[in-house]
């Protein structure tokens, strides 16, 4: 898989999604989303990444947020995050 915005790397059943945009913070915006979600789709797919890590490039920041452009009337990322889809159990913890 071949993006713009991002990198993904495989490591056995660990696969690594980079932000890539380090010299803007990697900030989201519609095309990174778009990726995003092309390269989860593609994952889903595949039997053998039991994990994904997202992580982000450089080492000033992970992402500090979206660019507004583009972003106001989409809902890419409720559409790859909702609860609803994970297969695996998690847990959260809140600190406090």
């Amino acid at each position: 898989m071949t993006f713009e915005t991002i990198t993904y790397e495989e490591d056995g059943p660990i696969g690594t999604i980079t932000l890539n945009r380090p010299d803007d913070g990697n900030m989201f915006t519609v095309a990174m989303c778009h990726e995003i979600r092309d390269c989860i789709n593609e994952i889903r797919r595949e039997t053998r990444t039991r994990v994904i890590v997202i992580t982000g490039a450089g080492d000033r920041f992970f992402c500090i947020g979206g660019r507004k452009e583009g972003m106001e009337k989409t809902t890419l990322m409720q559409a790859f995050f909702r609860p609803s889809r994970c297969t695996k159990r998690s847990t959260v913890f809140k600190s406090r």
